[in-house]
């Protein structure tokens, strides 16, 4: 990507005869020049170019190119033309020795589109406007550069028109290769735009209608306008953007005549594609809408997406966050004909994500980018990509301090003409961007990173190793597919959903954070008070958005505290009516998150009796965490005390003999009167709190319970 050579298997390069670096005319739609090279991923019968050298080909994913050798002459000149992009460095003081590095050894043709690198990952796009002598030609030491405005592609980008230039405005060119981690449903959206549009015959021959309408469905952030981009420039059709706000006029009758000209544009340009970005606020729920005008707007839309059977070379691209809030009659077949879900990436998606916006960037050696993937759980690549410039802010802000503190300047040249630079990421420049960048799933939410792991639990072995055994026969699963033992293909799947119940103040919150963070799974805690409401519905609304959360950041653990206040059983509820909606959200919501890989349900209560028998029968694992027991009682007294900072001389043993019964909740609170009562008989002293045996005595003597 950017390197500007084409890779061929090595068996291929020996059989056409080609050597490393060899100049090749490839032909598409077009032809254009390029160096070839032996790359061992490739396959057999296969070239792999770049989305910037396909352009110039004018070949789409899967076409065939034609390739034959030819010569290229040094360059006594080259005119460029860019249209608007910022070429900064080329007027800094030797903005032509820049221009020229930029260049070098580049084989060029007339009319191929160059990207020029800025320094990291900025690229500006030239276009060769002219050559001497004609034909391919290399850039060499003598050669003269010289960059000017392209007028002609200038005005296309101010008229709006012509193919891709919504992506050029947008702020470059965009390739499949810049979208990570959506691989199947990029293949999905490839096969129903593609094929269409350049394949038309195809459907014809079968007997079918084509698609008209992809739906793309996900959180903010996960790469719904991204693909919206680059289907703008690798399909090579007119693109035309549409913004749900910027549909709606005050003047009656101008929103539907709107839309109807943007259609309008989309049938006389053809093949076109027409994308409706956040499509919720053009076409809300008719029945939920008090305006006529929204009515009207969808009424209108409705017509225009069945009037797309007289243009089979039009797909429309719709894009929202909320997919509940569409009207009904837009989601069906013949309008919008599929409707692809774009989740939160895995640990393999977040990989190629952290690699594509890790292109321009100088990192150390110290950095591991599958480390960075497997710590990121729940991030989406809008959230990866802010993570990155944080790290790279982070370094820059550490030179910048080095060089004034050495009383030297910081200025274009620390940046080098191919993008090297002198600001290298660090781990501790991720760490920096890891306490600035929250997730956008995270944020309004209580979903947190717990770092304490299960050494931060004393007792509860027993327990513990259950939980963990439950926990990773789970997460196995996800890792290890196939023969291994999942949800697909055994009989007894892998448990999703478990209950703790126990005696207050037993520390079942406690084993729960501290699962989550020894396995690195994100937390979802449940405040039981937050989601009751004196409005109907608002309840089963507030807890359907919370499952709804914890499904886009998983891997995570949503955790239901005091059970028995969220699910009631029915013949002890004070308001039965809201009781039993509450009970069956939740029985529905615990059903579809069990086909969520990643997604774990934990509840915990003090008083199973209480608890629904439907809901407590729903949870497929149920552990009870008992009481400590003496060896566990003991360690926990030399625990709480050893956190106070105080001497003990009393006889720990004894004391534990003496709490049977206690919860470690209990022996806390016995450790802290025990230090009260020393305090209270001390006088103040510069030496260290001596607790003996009759402070324990006082304390037991004293317990409320």
């Amino acid at each position: 990507m950017g390197r500007w050579l084409a890779r061929l298997n090595q068996a291929d390069m020996s059989r056409l005869g080609l050597a490393d670096d060899q100049v090749v005319m490839l032909t598409g739609g077009r032809s254009t020049t390029i160096e070839v090279r032996a790359g061992g991923s490739c396959a057999p019968g296969q070239i792999a170019l770049d989305g910037l050298t396909r352009a110039n080909a004018q070949v789409l994913l899967g076409e065939p190119v034609v390739g034959s050798t030819c010569l290229s002459n040094p360059a006594a000149s080259v005119l460029l033309g860019f249209t608007g992009n910022s070429l900064s460095l080329a007027s800094a003081p030797g903005g032509e020795r820049i221009k020229k590095d930029w260049l070098l050894g580049r084989v060029l043709s007339l009319d191929d589109v160059v990207g020029i690198n800025q320094g990291g990952a900025r690229i500006a796009e030239c276009r060769v406007m002219g050559t001497a002598p004609d034909g391919p030609v290399r850039i060499v030491d003598d050669t003269k550069v010289e960059i000017v405005e392209d007028e002609a592609a200038v005005r296309r980008l101010r008229a709006g028109s012509g193919p891709g230039s919504d992506a050029a405005a947008a702020g470059g060119r965009w390739a499949y290769e810049d979208v990570g981690g959506l691989g199947e449903q990029v293949g999905r959206i490839r096969e129903m735009v593609e094929a269409p549009l350049h394949y038309p015959w195809v459907y014809t021959g079968l007997g079918i209608r084509p698609p008209k309408g992809i739906l793309l469905c996900g959180p903010p952030g996960c790469g719904k306008t991204l693909i919206a981009r680059v289907l703008s420039c690798e399909v090579r059709a007119h693109f035309i953007h549409v913004d749900g706000p910027e549909v709606m006029h005050k003047y009656y009758g101008e929103s539907e005549a709107y839309l109807r000209s943007v259609f309008e544009e989309a049938g006389k340009k053809a093949p076109s594609i027409v994308f409706l970005d956040e499509l919720d606020a053009i076409a809300p729920k008719r029945s939920a809408v008090a305006g006529e005008v929204e009515k009207r707007v969808v009424a209108q839309l409705l017509a225009l997406m069945d009037g797309l059977a007289s243009h089979r070379q039009v797909i429309v691209l719709g894009a929202t966050n909320m997919p509940e809030l569409l009207d009904p009659a837009l989601r069906r077949p013949g309008r919008f004909d599929a409707e692809i879900q774009l989740g939160a990436p895995d640990a393999g998606g977040r990989l190629e994500i952290f690699r594509i916006h890790s292109r321009g960037l100088d990192l150390s050696r110290e950095v591991s980018l599958p480390s960075l993937a497997d710590a990121t759980g729940g991030f989406v690549g809008a959230d990866l990509e802010a993570l990155c410039r944080e790290a790279a802010l982070s370094a820059l802000r550490r030179v910048i301090g080095a060089a004034r503190a050495e009383g030297r300047g910081f200025g274009p040249y620390a940046f080098g003409p191919f993008g090297e630079t002198d600001v290298v990421i660090s781990p501790a420049d991720f760490a920096e961007a890891f306490r600035r960048v929250s997730p956008a799933t995270y944020r309004g939410t209580a979903v947190q990173k717990v770092t304490a792991g299960l050494d931060s639990v004393v007792g509860l072995s027993s327990t513990r190793q259950l939980l963990m055994a439950a926990v990773g026969a789970g997460r196995r699963a996800l890792k290890a597919p196939g023969p291994q033992w999942t949800a697909s293909n055994s009989k007894y799947a892998a448990p999703r959903s478990i209950l703790l119940y126990g005696p207050p103040g037993v520390g079942k919150t406690l084993l729960v954070r501290a699962v989550a963070g020894e396995t690195g799974t994100n937390l979802l805690e449940l405040v039981p008070a937050n989601l009751f409401s004196r409005w109907v519905g608002e309840s089963e609304r507030s807890l359907g958005d919370l499952f709804r959360t914890a499904r886009q950041s998983v891997p995570c653990f949503l955790f239901l505290d005091h059970l028995e206040v969220l699910a009631p059983a029915a013949e002890i509820s004070q308001d039965a009516h809201l009781t039993r909606r509450l009970v069956a959200q939740l029985k529905h919501e615990m059903e579809q998150a069990a086909k969520v890989d990643g997604l774990y349900v934990l509840a915990a209560t003090s008083r199973p009796g209480l608890v629904d028998k439907g809901v407590w029968s729903g949870f497929e694992v149920r552990l009870e965490v008992p009481l400590p027991d003496l060896c566990e009682r003991r360690l926990l007294l030399r625990h709480f005390l050893g956190a106070m900072s105080v001497e003990v001389r009393a006889d720990l043993d004894l004391v534990a003999e003496r709490t049977a019964g206690m919860t470690p909740g209990e022996l806390l609170e016995l450790c802290r009167r025990a230090y009260l009562f020393v305090s209270a008989t001390e006088e103040p002293a510069t030496r260290c709190p001596v607790i003996e045996q009759i402070h324990f005595v006082q304390a037991l003597a004293t317990n409320p319970n």
